[in-house]
């Protein structure tokens, strides 16, 4: 309950490639016991980049707030191939607080270096940024409008295909994703998914 953000049991980070564009390489239902993160609610292994986070009702969620940064987790598990996508069901955010969730796109195996996918239901917007450091970063696209009200629960994806991220959403009252955009990147390496919340508690 409450107006943080979860990811439901139906969370899936994904891989693809050119013959297998829609292929599952990890899927996470946060299934186990109430509590903070670990290997006893998990069913793949993460590790926290960044603040806190715990599972509850199968759905993740984090108390950190006044965080300039998103709090970050991240897979231990490598993907194929820097060619890959993610997709995370958003179940609730907030109108009123400067409430976002990320899907973290080609992830090193240390440090916070990725692509950043970030929707906001507050403002109604997304964007695009590079995680460069632990402080420092840029904006790919700049904030961006939705094209409607954004409707709960709703389905987040994004793609890094070559130097392109290309961003998808399916709101509740959609019958498929809808393209939203592509922005260049200048990240082309990095083989691991994350997940990550900005102003949750």
């Amino acid at each position: 309950g409450g107006d943080g953000w979860y990811a439901d049991h139906n969370t899936a980070l994904d891989s693809i490639s050119s013959t297998a564009p829609t292929a599952t390489t990890l899927a996470e239902a946060f299934t186990g016991a109430n509590g903070a993160l670990s290997g006893a609610n998990t069913d793949i292994n993460w590790t926290v980049v960044r603040g806190s986070f715990a599972v509850s009702s199968n759905q993740l969620t984090s108390a950190d707030s006044g965080l300039i940064l998103p709090s970050v987790i991240r897979t231990d598990s490598t993907l194929p191939s820097t060619d890959h996508y993610a997709q995370v069901a958003v179940n609730a955010l907030s109108t009123s607080v400067d409430r976002s969730v990320h899907l973290v796109l080609r992830m090193a195996s240390s440090g916070y270096a990725g692509i950043s996918v970030e929707l906001n239901q507050k403002n109604n917007r997304f964007a695009v940024w590079e995680a460069l450091t632990a402080t420092t970063g840029r904006s790919v696209s700049g904030f961006r409008s939705l094209p409607k009200t954004l409707a709960l629960p709703a389905t987040w994806k994004a793609v890094a295909s070559g130097n392109q991220v290309y961003v998808y959403i399916q709101m509740a009252n959609d019958s498929e994703l809808k393209f939203l955009g592509q922005w260049a990147t200048s990240i082309t390496t990095g083989t691991q998914i994350g997940l990550g919340l900005y102003n949750a508690g």
